[in-house]
């Protein structure tokens, strides 16, 4: 049995360097992996075998801003963290400095505790990369003013979670 099918609009990041703002990622990808291959001839055929993982190693999400600008200033502290635009100095030189982000799967039983996540993947060793340019447009005057964030990291972790599957039957 399956279950009920998850909906990709039913999904919760956790970026702690951005803890001052309840931030809603509007929208991001699931991060995933992929194994290299290693490659012999054997009697003049190739025969593959899997290596290491490897992942894209950038990690990016759109977050919509509000009238207080909590996102922006959120996002500018933790670039100013990393390097000093007056001195031109770089400030993050340690890998203590670095933070993880976690990004889950949710069901839909649950409720606002965490307790319907499914499954979920953590994103070891993150810094802000960058926050993209917003376009600006006089004609589309319902468009929201939306952040296109990137988020570089090290590598990928697995989270285990218990399914909500495992629910006891009277």
């Amino acid at each position: 049995m399956l279950g009920n099918p998850l909906n990709t609009h039913n999904f919760q990041c956790i970026i702690p360097a951005l803890e001052d703002v309840q931030i809603m990622v509007a929208s991001t990808t699931f991060p995933s992996e992929r194994l290299q291959e290693y490659v012999m001839f054997f009697q003049g055929e190739r025969v593959k075998f899997p290596s290491i993982p490897t992942n894209d190693g950038v990690w990016n999400c759109t977050m919509p801003e509000g009238e207080f600008a909590k996102i922006m200033t959120a996002l500018q502290r933790e670039m100013d963290l990393n390097y000093n635009q007056d001195t031109g100095r770089l400030t993050h030189w340690s890998i203590r400095d670095k933070f993880d982000i976690e990004v889950y799967a949710r069901g839909l039983r649950g409720d606002v505790s965490g307790s319907d996540k499914v499954f979920g993947v953590k994103l070891i060793g993150c810094f802000l990369q960058s926050r993209d340019n917003v376009n600006l447009d006089n004609s589309q005057p319902t468009a929201n003013w939306v952040w296109n964030v990137s988020f570089s990291y090290d590598a990928i972790k697995n989270l285990e979670i218990s399914p909500l599957g495992a629910v006891e039957r009277g």
